[in-house]
């Protein structure tokens, strides 16, 4: 699924963004799709995070066995980031922007690694 803008800025970039959406709305195959609106995390499912972490932070043995790596890149509070197959748009009002994440967890604790991928931010 990718917005107008974006298929526009691949395929056509000459064309106007109404010749685009025309084009794209008499085509019977392809059919438009509002977004609709996703509440922000509810206490429920803060309350069974927080119940699941309480639960297994005995697990001392098992977690030290465990290194989780989380690189990521993505648009946060975007009408981008599409969670699912559904289009959903989150009900902020205000904030949003992107977030680069780098991050790796195990049980030996923190450690010193240097990155070099000739990016301007190091």
């Amino acid at each position: 699924m990718t917005s107008l803008d974006e298929t526009r800025s691949n395929y056509c970039p000459t064309v106007s963004k109404t010749t685009v959406f025309g084009a794209l709305k008499a085509n019977p195959f392809i059919r438009l799709q509002k977004m609709r609106k996703r509440p922000s995390l509810t206490a429920v499912y803060k309350k069974a995070r927080m119940d699941f972490a309480r639960a297994h932070m005995s697990l001392t043995s098992e977690w030290t066995e465990v290194i989780l790596p989380f690189p990521m890149c993505m648009c946060l509070f975007s009408t981008s980031f599409i969670l699912s197959r559904e289009c959903f748009f989150p009900t902020r009002n205000f904030g949003g922007g992107s977030l680069m994440v780098w991050a790796e967890f195990s049980s030996s604790g923190k450690n010193f690694i240097f990155q070099q991928d000739n990016d301007a931010i190091h």
